[in-house]
């Protein structure tokens, strides 16, 4: 199970922890041509902590007339970081027409198949429903089947190399949105019931799915009247549990545990939970407020908190938390006692958790004073 479960209600945060050993910035990024890009957006980390991501080049803006909107023309990079010393080791461009969403632990991963220059009015995104939903398996593209005309988002891969999705039969108001795996060139659909739209979070290797699924109630004359939203687990797709009105399940691991926010708690309070039925409420220390939470294969939870002050009545900016063997670590608090300096972005801008690996690696990305990202090895 990893974690005792009965240890996860710490009231403190560890001070004195050994685990924390290296830190590696991915800042400026560079092409094997040496071309230097203004930003890198990770994805995910593989197992040997090679990162997979995308970044932007050549960005120009035009404003349309027809549609009273900015239009924005780039080329899309695909880049993969070497394990190692990043700063010596410059990432390697797979493909110049690829947008990755999802990978796995092997190096694998899925995404959309782009035009090497993109037009995009009004936004910086892919356009759904256009692009060619794909997995690349051992660097091949193989395209994601029955997903032409209903678009397919991909979510998630496991070790398997399922891809997890979402896909509506149609894009008409009100109706429903379908949670999908695509195992090896078969669509199957998450059974999620009548006119439910399901959001899928995360996969494990066996394929159990954990996410949200919502209700909706509409009027005759097209008005939404009500809606729920609960946390959902679907084993062998089938839909067979859901949690309280509103709560959301974001992690799920090979042992079956599972993270829930239930939102229906005073305080919204976040249990680890097991396929087989069984759960456990986490607490945390009164001023702390947590966030962005992963469970890895080892019962590890990984995560960003946050402390309130009541005497200023300030909320602290994010920091990365481990919690390990029923211990809450401060992994900052852990840098700073070996000495690794940080930069003021890095302390106080962190954005979010990317990844938390089975070994320990934890990928942040940094909003400040540029898009950044440095990779942090907690194992033991």
């Amino acid at each position: 199970m990893g974690l005792s479960l009965a240890l996860l209600c710490g009231p403190t945060l560890a001070q004195n922890y050994t685990g924390v050993s290296v830190i590696e910035r991915f800042g400026t990024i560079r092409t094997v041509a040496g071309d230097i890009l203004p930003s890198g957006y990770p994805v995910f980390m593989a197992q040997d902590g090679t990162v997979v991501g995308h970044a932007k080049t050549g960005t120009t803006r035009a404003f349309n007339l027809a549609t009273l909107s900015y239009d924005y023309r780039y080329t899309l990079q695909t880049l993969r970081w070497a394990a190692g010393n990043v700063k010596s080791a410059p990432a390697v461009k797979v493909n110049t027409s690829v947008w990755p969403t999802a990978g796995n632990a092997q190096g694998n991963w899925a995404g959309y198949a782009l035009g090497s220059t993109q037009v995009f009015q009004g936004t910086s995104l892919p356009r759904r429903g256009q692009d060619l939903p794909a997995v690349w398996i051992n660097g091949k593209m193989t395209k994601i089947n029955g997903a032409t005309g209903a678009y397919f988002d991909p979510i998630d891969m496991n070790a398997q190399n399922w891809v997890l999705g979402t896909r509506p039969p149609s894009l008409a108001r009100g109706d429903e949105i379908q949670g999908v795996i695509w195992k090896n060139g078969t669509l199957t659909i998450l059974d999620s019931g009548v006119a439910r739209k399901a959001f899928p979070e995360k996969m494990n290797d066996q394929g159990d799915v954990v996410g949200m699924v919502r209700d909706e109630t509409w009027s005759p004359e097209g008005a939404l009247l009500s809606y729920t939203e609960r946390a959902a687990l679907w084993v062998n797709g089938k839909l067979t549990w859901l949690g309280p009105d509103p709560s959301k399940a974001f992690s799920i691991n090979n042992q079956g545990q599972f993270l829930v926010l239930n939102r229906a708690e005073p305080g919204w309070g976040w249990e680890l939970r097991n396929t087989s039925g069984g759960f456990t409420p986490l607490s945390w220390p009164d001023d702390v407020s947590v966030g962005n939470l992963m469970l890895n294969n080892k019962g590890e939870i990984g995560g960003l908190y946050s402390r309130y002050d009541p005497q200023t009545f300030q909320t602290s900016p994010q920091r990365p938390f481990v919690m390990k063997n029923g211990v809450m670590v401060d992994v900052y608090t852990q840098l700073d006692a070996k000495g690794i300096a940080l930069t003021d972005g890095q302390r106080n801008w962190v954005q979010r958790l990317v990844d938390f690996s089975d070994q320990g690696g934890m990928l942040i990305n940094h909003d400040s004073p540029f898009n950044s990202t440095m990779r942090i090895n907690v194992a033991p």
